[in-house]
């Protein structure tokens, strides 16, 4: 049976302060990032700091998020990279969120960067990004639902031009009500 505190969360909440845990309570590693599809929005995967080096969680093996960290079923769940052939794709062409610039897709405009986006626990995949520009007083942030992104490249992510600032309500109104709902067609192929 799979738990959760809460089906939204954002990258704040854990990125580099989350610890992972076995059943016991064991901490075998820190979330650093996530490995998330540029093609769809959907998280592949996990990198998770251990005392070994860098390991792939998968989000199927995640049996709880709370406030404490993230907890899995056992250690045999980390995995090196070149032990996930299925995932090399991906990886090639991995973009960090974090941090990256944010353009309309037209004209090119720049509007920021990435300094914190929400996630869906549930089905991970990502909900909205939260974008900054600007310095110290002078600064805007605009929340922006994910589903207006074009595309996630190595230059930044690409969102439909006119874009409308996203509430914080609307982002919650994103995540599943419970857990009886299904995931979609291409979600659903992605976990098998």
């Amino acid at each position: 049976m799979v738990e959760y505190s809460d089906y939204m969360l954002t990258s704040y909440q854990y990125v580099y302060k989350a610890f992972v845990f076995t059943p016991d309570t064991i901490s075998v590693g820190r979330l650093m990032d996530f490995v998330i599809n540029p093609d769809s929005g959907i998280f592949e995967m996990a990198w998770i700091k251990t005392d070994t080096g860098m390991c792939l969680l998968s989000f199927h093996d995640i049996y709880r998020w709370t406030e404490e960290g993230i907890f899995i079923k056992n250690t045999e769940a980390l995995h090196q990279p070149s032990d996930l052939p299925r995932i090399k794709k991906v990886l090639n062409k991995e973009v960090p969120i974090l941090k990256a610039s944010v353009f309309l897709s037209e004209t090119n405009t720049y509007l920021g960067c990435v300094i914190d986006f929400s996630f869906d626990t549930i089905f991970p995949r990502l909900l909205a990004i939260t974008v900054k520009r600007g310095f110290l007083f002078w600064t805007k942030k605009r929340i922006i639902n994910a589903k207006k992104i074009v595309k996630i490249t190595n230059k930044g992510l690409f969102i439909k031009d006119g874009i409308v600032a996203t509430t914080k309500k609307e982002v919650k109104s994103l995540a599943p009500k419970n857990l009886e709902s299904s995931p979609s067609q291409s979600e659903e192929s992605l976990m098998n």
